[in-house]
């Protein structure tokens, strides 16, 4: 990577309320004079920072307390900057990546590979983007050059679009004139060239089925839920396995209904009660499998937990009402929700 005065440094913004990681993204580039780390604890800060408009990068973990969503931290930042951006995680999963990379960031880095040597990586193709935009914008001023909004590929359709009316424009300027000029017939052909380019581009957009991932959902809810259980005067625990996807709907929904269905689930409790919420793949891989346990679940008195065998039962009229909205969210028919008893315990459960 070339070396420069820090004026020309590659400007890279870190977003993370991780304070030790942000003290290890520092001490990497104490020394490095051809890239500048700017570092915040959370987005509203680092939209506040004087110079964000001329960013190269920024990094954003996607588990922030204050991040809503990566739509949301993409759209925020997006007011400011159109630089490049890569979210960070410690765990990295294929959905969690495609999901980063269908909102419009560059990629999904997981915190123990963003070495050194992947951030100078980064930082020399944002010096290749930067002198590219540069040359384009030095050889076409009355084009403004544009860093990518979401992918190489959107970087090259702006640009393609906008030569394209640049050309086109100068085509029906000059239509009248005769002969026709070699730089007309120049023009001509590159406005062709780039028809071309737009329609391969369009149809490389593939839309990609996103498959939710639970955990990611059950860790957007969890302290709405733990509030609402305090309140109530319940401990609710969570178990929710890696790799638990959900086979349909948007992560706004799966979150609707998650948070509908815990709520249901306190609302049941006993006072002092205990709640685990557990969720597990099935051992097919095609379903979720979501069980909260409790001893405490306020149910029909007929129902009785004396038995020592485990026998599963539909659940009763009031628990349907209590979770419809969670099996409307979730798109199941009454008969998916279950109650599992034990001799200590009854499961609310769900397959979806």
């Amino acid at each position: 990577m070339d070396h420069c005065s820090e004026g020309n440094a590659v400007q890279l913004y870190y977003v993370d309320d991780n304070k030790a990681d942000i003290y290890v993204m520092s001490k990497l580039f104490r020394s490095e004079e051809a890239v500048q780390l700017n570092s915040s604890s959370c987005l509203e800060s680092l939209l506040e920072i004087d110079g964000l408009s001329d960013a190269d990068c920024v990094f954003l973990d996607v588990m922030r307390p204050d991040s809503f969503s990566m739509e949301a931290d993409l759209a925020a930042l997006r007011t400011v900057t159109d630089a490049p951006v890569y979210f960070i995680t410690s765990c990295e999963s294929a959905p969690v990546r495609e999901r980063a990379i269908k909102s419009g960031a560059e990629g999904l880095i997981e915190k123990g590979r963003l070495n050194k040597e992947v951030i100078f990586q980064i930082a020399s193709n944002a010096i290749a983007r930067r002198r590219s935009c540069e040359a384009v914008h030095a050889k076409s001023p009355d084009m403004t050059p544009t860093r990518s909004t979401r992918n190489s590929d959107n970087d090259a359709f702006v640009l393609a679009a906008r030569t394209l009316s640049s050309n086109l424009s100068l085509v029906h300027g000059a239509i009248e004139d005769e002969p026709v000029s070699r730089e007309l017939r120049g023009k001509i052909k590159d406005a062709a060239e780039l028809a071309d380019a737009l329609d391969n581009l369009q149809m490389r957009e593939v839309d990609t089925l996103e498959r939710v991932n639970l955990r990611d959902v059950c860790a957007s809810v969890q302290s709405d839920v733990e509030e609402s259980a305090t309140r109530n005067g319940v401990t609710f625990v969570w178990d929710v396995k890696p790799s638990c996807y959900l086979q349909k709907g948007s992560m706004l929904q799966a979150r609707s209904a998650v948070r509908h269905l815990c709520k249901a689930a306190i609302s049941l409790a006993e006072d002092n009660a205990s709640i685990l919420f557990t969720a597990m793949p099935t051992e097919d891989g095609n379903h979720a499998l979501i069980q909260l346990y409790s001893a405490n679940f306020r149910l029909p008195s007929n129902w009785s937990k004396a038995s020592p065998c485990t026998q599963t039962r539909p659940a009763p009229m009031e628990l349907q009402a209590s979770l419809a909205m969670a099996l409307e969210l979730f798109n199941l028919p009454p008969d998916q929700l279950n109650i599992l008893y034990t001799h200590s315990s009854s499961i609310i459960q769900l397959k979806i």
